[in-house]
This record gives C-alpha cells, structure tokens and sequence, in this order.
C-alpha cells in the first residue's frame, strides 16, 4: 500500500491488505516471543517490545503500561478479531504460516 496517506485505505481490497499484513506480523511476533524470551516481562526499549508498540500504535490501540508481551500480544489479537468480525469473511484472503523446528 503506497501513495497519499489520505488515499491508503480508501479501497476495502487495500483494507484487507493492510490487515492482512498485520495479522502476519502479530503471528511472526509471537513466534520470536515465544522462541527468545520465556519471561514475559521486557525492557521497554527491546526490539520486540518496539514492534509490538509499533502494532498498537497501527491498531489505534492505547499505549500500554506494561512490558507484559504476551498480554500486549493478547490486546492485538483481540483487536485483530474484533476488525474481522465487521468484515465479511469471503472477502479475506487467509495465509497461514507454519514454523518447523
């Protein structure tokens, strides 16, 4: 999605895009969360704890006042489900990404 700020979102397919992009980076996140850190509690200036920040702040979600990750990932997610369900489902390209260890 590139081009005017004003003009970004004003497609639905573009919507979807954005959405579809973030609901990726929420899962690739968790992923290294879980991978990296098996306390939950981060410093703030970590570069996890910045992407996830990052996501709220994309989100429209408020800043947080934890270090809590996997509750900000939690508050994502929830946000994340909360979108999808206002669209309509067949209108949704679905990637699933799988991680082999």
């Amino acid at each position: 999605i590139s081009g005017d700020i004003k003009d970004r979102l004003k497609k639905k397919e573009d919507c979807l895009k954005l959405l579809l992009f973030l609901s990726t980076e929420l899962q690739a996140s968790q992923i290294l969360q879980n991978k990296k850190h098996k306390n939950s509690q981060l410093d703030k200036n970590s570069e996890v704890y910045q992407e996830v920040q990052a996501m709220f702040d994309t989100l429209g979600i408020p800043k947080s006042t934890t270090s809590d990750i996997p509750h900000m990932l939690n508050q994502v997610e929830s946000k994340v489900k909360d979108i999808l369900s206002k669209i309509h489902m067949e209108e949704v390209v679905v990637v699933v990404v799988v991680v082999v260890e």
